[in-house]
C-alpha cells in the first residue's frame, strides 16, 4: 500500500512538474516570438530612416544638377529673345492702370479670363516685374500668375511659373513684411513649389507654409482664402498615414497635435465669410464631417457642392470620391434644383 502511494505521489509531481515544464517552454518561446519580431520591425525601421536619407541627399543633388541646367538654357534663351518694352502705369496696354482699392480693380476675375489672353499677359510683363515695382501692382501680378498657373496644361511650364512667381512672393515679403498679402502669397507659392520639393523640403515647407497663414490671419481674419488653406493643412496632417507621420517625425522631431476639428473649424470659418460659393471648401467640409461618422451633415454640405460648376480638375476628383463614398450607403439626395439617386 505504502508503495502505490510513494509511486502515486511521483506520478502526480513528474504531471505537474511537466506542466510546469510547458507552461515555461511557452512562455519563452513565445517571449521569443516577441523578441525577434521587434528586433525585425527596428531593424525595418532603421533601414527605413537610413534610405530616406539617402533618397533626400540624391534628391538635393538632383535639384541642384537640374537648377544649373535651366539656369543655362534660361541664358542661352535670353541672349535670342528680343528686348520687351517696359510698361507703365499710364500705358494703354497695361492693366495695371487704377489702384487695386478701386471697385474696377476688384472687378477683375482673372479665371474667366481664357488662357491664351493670361499666357500674353504673364509673357508681356515678366521683365517688367523682375524689378522692384509698386507693391499693389506685384499682388495684382501674382493673382494672374496663379489664375494661369490653374489653367497651364504644361507640366514643365507649370512648374517654371510657379518658380517664378514664388521668387516675386518672396520679394514682396522682403519689401513689405507688415501686409497681410505678402505673407498669403508667400504661403500660397510656397505649397505650390513643394510639388517639386524632396520629402526634407516638402516637411520644413509645410511647416512655413502654416506658418506664414498664421501670420496673415493675424493680420486679416476677413479673407475666407486664408482659413481654407489653412484648413487644407490641418485635414491633410490628420490624414497622414502612420509610415507617412514617421518620415515627418524624421525631420521635424515632432509632429503637433492635429484633430480633425482643427481643419473642419477652419473651413466653416471660411465658409461663413464666402457662403455657398467656394465649392472646394464645400467638399472638404463633407470630408470631415465624413471623417466624424456624421453621414448627414456631410451629405447637406456635399449637397450645396452639387449646385456649383466645378472649375478644376480637383473639384471633380473630390466630388466624384465623395460620390462614390455616398453611392456605397445608397442614401437619397434631393436638391432645390435637381434630384440625385445613387
Amino acid at each position: 500500500m505504502g508503495n502505490f502511494v510513494f509511486k502515486n505521489r511521483n506520478f502526480l509531481i513528474k504531471k505537474r512538474f511537466g506542466i510546469f515544464l510547458m507552461f515555461v517552454s511557452g512562455s519563452f518561446g513565445f517571449s521569443l516570438f516577441i523578441l525577434y519580431k521587434y528586433w525585425k520591425s527596428k531593424k525595418i525601421f532603421v533601414n527605413l530612416e537610413k534610405n530616406v536619407q539617402k533618397l533626400s541627399v540624391e534628391l538635393d543633388l538632383l535639384k541642384k544638377k537640374q537648377e544649373e541646367w535651366e539656369k543655362s538654357t534660361d541664358l542661352k534663351a535670353s541672349d535670342k529673345k528680343p528686348r520687351s518694352r517696359s510698361i507703365t502705369r499710364n500705358s494703354s496696354q497695361s492693366s495695371y492702370k487704377t489702384p487695386p482699392t478701386s471697385p474696377e480693380r476688384k472687378k477683375i476675375d482673372y479665371k474667366e479670363e481664357k488662357y491664351e489672353i493670361l499666357k500674353q499677359k504673364f509673357l508681356s510683363y515678366q521683365s517688367y516685374f523682375n524689378q522692384k515695382r509698386e507693391f499693389e501692382e506685384t499682388i495684382e501680378f501674382l493673382r494672374l500668375i496663379n489664375a494661369l498657373d490653374e489653367k497651364e496644361p504644361d507640366v514643365e511650364m507649370k512648374k517654371k511659373i510657379r518658380f517664378y512667381a514664388f521668387e516675386i512672393a518672396q520679394k514682396c515679403l522682403k519689401w513689405n513684411p507688415e501686409s497681410y498679402l505678402s505673407h498669403k502669397w508667400y504661403a500660397i507659392y510656397i505649397g505650390k513649389i513643394s510639388d517639386y520639393n524632396n520629402l526634407n523640403e516638402k516637411v520644413k515647407n509645410g511647416f512655413e507654409f502654416k506658418e506664414h497663414l498664421d501670420i496673415a490671419i493675424d493680420m486679416n481674419q476677413d479673407d475666407f482664402i486664408l482659413f481654407y488653406l489653412r484648413g487644407r493643412w490641418f485635414y491633410k496632417m490628420f490624414s497622414l498615414s502612420w509610415p507617412e507621420k514617421y518620415a515627418v517625425k524624421l525631420f521635424c522631431r515632432k509632429i503637433p497635435e492635429i484633430t480633425i476639428e482643427n481643419a473642419l473649424n477652419d473651413f466653416l470659418k471660411a465658409e461663413q465669410l464666402n457662403p455657398k460659393k467656394c465649392k472646394i471648401n464645400l467638399i472638404y467640409i463633407a470630408k470631415c464631417f465624413v471623417s466624424k461618422k456624421e453621414k448627414e451633415k456631410a451629405l447637406q454640405f456635399l449637397n450645396e457642392a452639387l449646385n456649383i460648376k466645378s472649375q478644376t480638375t480637383e473639384e471633380e476628383n473630390d466630388e466624384r470620391e465623395l460620390l462614390n463614398f455616398f453611392k456605397k450607403l445608397k442614401p437619397k439626395i434631393l436638391n432645390s434644383s435637381k434630384k440625385f439617386w445613387f
